[in-house]
């Protein structure tokens, strides 16, 4: 019986969350944390707060799977991955990469019972999906949590020694 059971736990319920934690460490061949200098293809965009870079990759796939997106910008806080904004158009597209998604991380929470808003959160990454019905378009957007929580954190420092000029 405790053989039985510790083989259970094994294979139904850790590894599982293994591959879950394994699928979370990187995005499209990028590791989360990794620096700019050292990814080739980055085209600077625009700099979107301080400290907060976004770039565009070249030969970038505007797809994924049968889903085609327009655009997939990467997000780099002081030189470091932490970000990915991806835009789509079209309901049955949401429909698709939802159902992708949920293949890959599981079900997710949905923040607003009226809204298509999704939040899954898994190891270190929140994945947000958002639909608007109204413009027909979304966003997945990727956050990794260790360098978005370093940036939160600069933030009240960064204001906390700001007030001494109000």
């Amino acid at each position: 019986m405790i053989k039985s059971t510790f083989y259970f736990v094994i294979f139904f319920i850790l590894f599982p969350l293994s591959i879950v934690f394994a699928q979370t460490n990187e995005f499209r061949g990028i590791p989360w944390g990794e620096d700019i200098r050292n990814i080739k293809g980055m085209i600077f965009k625009f700099n979107q707060e301080v400290g907060v870079k976004v770039y565009l990759r070249e030969k970038d796939e505007n797809r994924i799977g049968e889903a085609p997106i327009s655009f997939v910008w990467y997000g780099f806080y002081k030189g470091k991955f932490f970000s990915v904004l991806i835009s789509f158009k079209n309901y049955s597209n949401f429909v698709y990469l939802k159902e992708s998604l949920e293949s890959k991380y599981g079900s997710p929470v949905k923040l607003n019972r009226f809204i298509d808003n999704y939040i899954w959160d898994n190891n270190n990454l929140a994945i947000f999906l958002n639909y608007n019905g109204i413009k027909n378009e979304g966003v997945i957007r990727y956050s990794y949590s260790p360098i978005e929580d370093q940036k939160k954190k600069d933030l009240r420092n960064s204001a906390s020694k700001a007030r001494n000029s109000l």
